[in-house]
């Protein structure tokens, strides 16, 4: 979150300086086939099982906002392979994807109109070719890399975008219960903080679980940001 602030102030800076050195990266390889990885329905447990922050409870600590356990019921639903990349997102620019209405909510579009979007958040086209602020400064737009700095609506439009081409499959945000019952069996490992990387990598080719699960980015879901069951 620290970082995150710095990133935000240092791009007010009119010489947009970086907060440290690029480190250096392994040759820059394409992200890896998009799959998707099925669930099955059923009744699913989620929430935090120990104490709130503040209760005590040593390090099994969650928010209030994460708590109480509950139970849900889920239909079959598919999780993607990996992250959205920056090739894909430019893909829907680059098809009207910021003039189109039919895409957005409209809370959405009309914040796409009133503020000008025209592309994510820390993006800038020079000379015809897109490249975004980091903390390691302005750098060239990767293809391969995650797709980062947008907002819910911008999420939601993609996923409109992508669901009416056949690779995605009728593609949709996940629900908040689909992400966390996804990322429960998968192991805590990815891109953290302190592999000083300080931006988010292209998905490893090796392994067919779901990817990028942990550390690199935020995701958005489509769920309401409200109390859960039994919440005092």
């Amino acid at each position: 979150l620290i970082l995150m602030d710095i990133k935000h102030l240092l791009s007010r800076n009119p010489l947009q300086p970086a907060y440290c050195q690029a480190p250096a990266r392994a040759a820059i390889s394409d992200a890896p086939p998009l799959r998707w990885h099925s669930y099955a329905a059923g009744l699913h447990e989620v929430g935090h099982a120990g104490a709130a922050l503040g209760t005590g409870g040593g390090l099994d600590f969650c928010f209030d906002n994460e708590g109480p356990r509950h139970q849900v019921w889920l239909v079959e639903f598919a999780l993607a392979s990996r992250l959205v990349t920056n090739g894909e997102y430019l893909q829907f620019m680059q098809d009207g994807g910021y003039t189109r209405a039919e895409l957005w909510l409209s809370e959405g579009w009309d914040a796409v109109n009133t503020q000008r979007w025209r592309a994510p958040l820390y993006w800038q086209q020079r000379d015809g070719q897109w490249q975004h602020f980091t903390l390691h400064g302005v750098q060239p737009i990767t293809p391969s890399d995650p797709l980062q700095h947008v907002s819910f609506f911008e999420a939601e439009a993609f996923a409109q975008w992508a669901s009416r081409h056949s690779q995605w499959h009728d593609a949709r945000l996940p629900t908040e219960f689909e992400w966390e019952v996804a990322a429960a069996h998968q192991a805590i490992t990815g891109n953290f903080l302190d592999a000083m990387a300080l931006c988010a990598l292209p998905a490893p080719h090796q392994s067919s679980a779901p990817q990028q699960i942990y550390g690199d980015l935020w995701e958005w879901t489509r769920s309401a940001y409200a109390p859960y069951p039994g919440f005092r």
